[in-house]
């Protein structure tokens, strides 16, 4: 983050600017650096190291029974976790189940659940927090990594479920108009 401030506040001196937005360009390639490949048909995950081209391959169904019991439930509620994360508390446990139930089914591709939800929540209370319109709201929630975004969700907690709350008795405005 700090990164980023600086080379923002700096990008207007030259000698700074290419200093600085080198090292972000690094900071983000190494975040690219590694990757994963799944197989689920053949129980397979691969880490890869792009830099080395180097894999570490792992095969699921070598693992002890209770081992791979105790990775399912791991992962499972890894999952869940992370699909839900953009879930509104009093919505998180129907979804939960709607999302088990999604699995059970064979669907595993479809699209995270409630994601619509809390976006626009985060941006409106970045956007009451500091003041700004939504457009610098967005790019600056679009700059943030996966961890500072649930930093930010966190200390923003008290000020989402406010506007959830305020957004519950608003009026739905009819749109009509705009569709013809």
């Amino acid at each position: 983050m700090l990164v980023y401030w600086l080379a923002g506040n700096l990008a207007g001196h030259q000698q700074c600017a290419g200093f600085f937005n080198n090292m972000v360009n690094d900071i983000k390639k190494a975040k690219q650096r590694f990757s994963w490949q799944r197989n689920a048909n053949k129980g397979l995950a691969i880490k890869v190291d792009s830099e080395t081209n180097t894999a570490l391959e792992i095969d699921g169904t070598k693992f002890p029974t209770e081992i791979a019991a105790e990775i399912f439930v791991y992962g499972v509620s890894k999952i869940i976790d992370d699909r839900l994360s953009q879930v509104s508390p009093d919505l998180k446990m129907r979804q939960a189940k709607e999302l088990v139930a999604q699995f059970m089914s064979g669907d595993w591709k479809a699209e995270r659940t409630g994601g619509i939800h809390l976006l626009p929540l985060v941006i409106d209370a970045i956007m009451l927090a500091k003041g700004c319109k939504a457009a610098a709201a967005q790019e600056a929630y679009r700059q943030l990594d996966d961890e500072q975004r649930i930093v930010l969700k966190s200390n923003l907690a008290e000020s989402m479920s406010a506007i959830a709350e305020a957004r519950k008795g608003a009026e739905i405005p009819e749109l009509d108009d705009l569709l013809s």
